[in-house]
């Protein structure tokens, strides 16, 4: 993780000793905490992601300056998305409100599915493919049905998606 940080331009460059060893000084060792905190989020969107490495090496650099604006830039961009998040977690109340008046015994295939969300049969297939849901089968034909927790499971998915988490980010979640 040292050498990788050195690398990606996220500590200043190490002086090394004549036999080749590195001699990591205070500040080394702030950059590399510096490091840590900023990129421990596992589901921090990915342009959120781009826009903290930029703010560790412009600090790296002792770009201080520029690290400050870029901070200041980052901090507006979090307000913004605070404000969607809580329109996510709305929609997500909704969802879950709406669970209580949902069509018992419903099992749709994957078309009608798709069709009741909007997508392509083959996004719903990617979001299982990749542990987002599994839906279960048809004992008969081995098709997958849709029951209303796959249902609610795959609006919560949209609205995530359209809310720009990464596949990553949703499965941990």
């Amino acid at each position: 993780t040292v050498m990788l940080y050195e690398k990606w331009g996220y500590t200043e460059p190490v002086a090394r000793k004549a036999n080749g060893y590195r001699v990591f000084t205070e500040r080394h060792l702030e950059q590399m905490k510096l490091a840590q905190i900023a990129l421990r989020s596992e589901i921090i969107k990915c342009s959120m992601r781009f826009e903290v490495r930029e703010i560790i090496k412009s600090t790296a650099r002792w770009e201080l300056e520029k690290a400050l604006e870029l901070s200041q830039k980052y901090l507006k961009h979090i307000q913004a998305e605070k404000k969607c998040e809580q329109q996510v977690l709305m929609q997500m109340g909704q969802i879950l409100r709406n669970e209580q008046n949902a069509e018992k015994h419903l099992a749709l295939s994957t078309s009608e599915a798709a069709k009741l969300m909007g997508v392509s049969s083959h996004i719903l297939i990617y979001w299982e493919s990749n542990g987002l849901l599994k839906a279960p089968r048809n004992k008969k034909n081995g098709y997958r049905i849709y029951t209303e927790k796959e249902i609610r499971l795959l609006k919560v998915i949209q609205v995530l998606r359209l809310a720009k988490y990464s596949m990553s980010a949703i499965y941990k979640m």
